[in-house]
């Protein structure tokens, strides 16, 4: 019989994890072979810190340079998200090659395919982060607000209009020593 991904992570509400590192795409085209050698750091790098919180990358470059992960709960995606800008951040990259990762954090329903609305929507608060920056829907920080340490919080950067989704959502910045914590406003 064969797996689907959803036979892994089962069906029903799951924490949704992407990732993306920001303007790869002019560093892919000056240096293909130094990209290509970061990418595979990048990739050890999250996979570990994603396994690690209990994670599971579902697709690694579903696009571009993209990191696709499944976490049970909610908090440890949090903490899975945080674990990967700290190892990344601590990751001695060559002179103007640090990846900058930008990721969105979103809980919701998903069929057994891992498709569906919520996905999306974890996408496309993805795609207004900044790099070095991590979101997080208002579902998710309703269910880890108490489940986190407590040096970890959520700025509340208002309601935004997610391109192609008919409902606004509220976005969070999480913020946790060692991470960057001022971004320009989202687009």
């Amino acid at each position: 019989m064969t797996e689907t991904p959803g036979d892994r992570a089962g069906p029903g509400n799951l924490t949704f994890l992407f990732t993306d590192i920001e303007g790869s795409t002019p560093k892919w085209e000056y240096d293909p072979e130094t990209m290509r050698r970061v990418l595979e750091r990048h990739d050890r790098i999250l996979k570990g810190a994603i396994e690690t919180s209990q994670g599971r990358v579902v697709h690694e470059r579903g696009e571009g340079d993209s990191f696709f992960a499944v976490f049970q709960r909610a908090s440890d995606a949090v903490r899975g998200a945080i674990a990967c800008q700290l190892a990344l951040a601590a990751e001695e990259w060559p002179e103007g090659w640090q990846p900058r990762v930008r990721m969105a954090i979103h809980t919701g329903e998903a069929d057994t395919e891992l498709r569906g609305t919520d996905v999306n929507r974890c996408a496309r608060l993805r795609s207004l982060a900044h790099g070095d920056q991590i979101l997080v829907s208002s579902s998710t920080v309703a269910l880890v607000r108490d489940h986190v340490e407590a040096d970890t919080t959520f700025q509340n950067l208002g309601e935004h209009k997610l391109r192609g989704l008919g409902r606004p959502e509220r976005v969070y910045q999480v913020r946790y020593p060692g991470l960057p914590a001022d971004f320009p406003p989202l687009p």
